[in-house]
């Protein structure tokens, strides 16, 4: 499974002798998977995923309520990560990373700020669509990259990751501790790693009706805690930060995220923190982790 992926990836971006090349780095096939899980380990999981992405729209409408909760959750993250700002000029910027780009919306971000982002995810559908988007601007936005990739073995060297961001993605596999030592792998000294997932949350199973299994609601297989999280990172060589909540429960369910679409993210994130210091009742969470 592991080496399919690799296969994949190196179609995105391969150089003359045949290795994966992001910024200046250039990675074989050995390296690539010679930390891969054993092949039967997230074929489920990367089957689901990949049809997954093929028939599910990632990109909700910027005007509806979903929109614009991935809209703001993208603009807290960018902000915990230190990316919300114009890329220095020239090409020493670093190398920046969404890991699990569903939609792709993080990257493109990150590309109109001026950064060159790599989007990786299990799904190569998502990093299709992804890249034909950022190409089709045409007006030198499409800086970000995007590969198909397993994030339990990346196609990327030891200490090459200034900063990246893993959003609504951890919940979802089978061993997220392992997935953030990867990610903790490819980190520099001093690099940031921003991740978020849904708070707390109550995982709810039905009986599948097409193949008689236990399934989980929205393919969530762990409910994360601050603590959880923490715990993943300091496993991961990395220090922790403190938890930042967002996207609260009433607020949601009141669609205020879309009446107050207009606002300036200051103005709507002081309205957030208002209402969680008097409920703190979030869907969301996130954490910043540093490499020692």
């Amino acid at each position: 499974m592991a080496g399919n992926l690799q296969q994949q990836t190196a179609s995105y971006d391969v150089d003359a002798a045949g290795g994966a090349r992001w910024d200046g780095a250039m990675v074989s096939d050995e390296q690539t998977t010679e930390n891969a899980p054993p092949a039967d380990r997230l074929r489920g999981n990367a089957a689901h995923y990949t049809r997954d992405a093929a028939e599910y729209d990632y990109a909700p409408s910027v005007d509806s309520e979903l929109g614009q909760i991935e809209l703001r959750r993208a603009q807290l993250l960018l902000r915990l990560a230190g990316l919300d700002q114009p890329a220095p000029a020239g090409e020493n910027q670093g190398l920046v990373a969404d890991f699990g780009i569903g939609g792709g919306q993080l990257a493109a971000m990150m590309a109109e700020l001026g950064w060159r982002p790599l989007g990786l995810d299990i799904a190569w559908h998502n990093c299709a669509r992804a890249r034909s988007e950022r190409q089709a601007l045409g007006d030198g936005k499409s800086g970000a990259r995007f590969s198909a990739a397993d994030l339990y073995a990346l196609p990327l060297p030891d200490g090459c990751v200034k900063a990246g961001v893993v959003s609504e993605v951890l919940e979802h596999l089978e061993e997220p501790g392992a997935a953030v030592k990867e990610l903790g792998r490819v980190l520099q000294p001093g690099g940031v790693l921003v991740a978020s997932c849904p708070y707390r949350e109550k995982l709810v199973w039905h009986l599948c009706i097409h193949c008689n299994q236990p399934t989980p609601a929205n393919a969530h297989l762990h409910s994360v805690s601050e603590s959880k999280m923490a715990g993943w990172m300091r496993d991961a060589g990395l220090e922790p930060g403190r938890a930042v909540f967002f996207n609260h429960k009433a607020l949601v369910a009141m669609r205020w995220n879309r009446r107050v679409r207009r606002l300036p993210y200051g103005l709507w994130r002081a309205g957030e923190a208002a209402a969680l210091a008097l409920w703190r009742k979030p869907y969301h969470f996130a954490m910043v982790g540093v490499k020692k």
